[in-house]
């Protein structure tokens, strides 16, 4: 996804980082991620963590808000 880097998580925490222009536009991610119920924390370095009650439909959601929000 163009404006974010990450690694294969290795345990439940996601680390994503913004990059480029992205970086520029953290604060207003982050308060378009809550709105949507997604807890983040962090500001251009995000860390994002799964729980035994997060599903597979969970993980979809999440990525369509920030695909969604990459479009914009």
């Amino acid at each position: 996804m163009p404006g974010i880097e990450f690694e294969a998580p290795q345990t439940n925490i996601l680390f994503v980082d913004l990059v480029g222009p992205m970086r520029e536009r953290a604060a207003e991610l982050s308060a378009h991620l809550k709105q949507q119920g997604i807890l983040a924390n962090g500001s251009t370095r995000l860390r994002l963590v799964t729980h035994l009650d997060i599903s597979q439909d969970d993980v979809d959601h999440a990525i369509a808000v920030f695909r969604g929000f990459f479009s914009r």
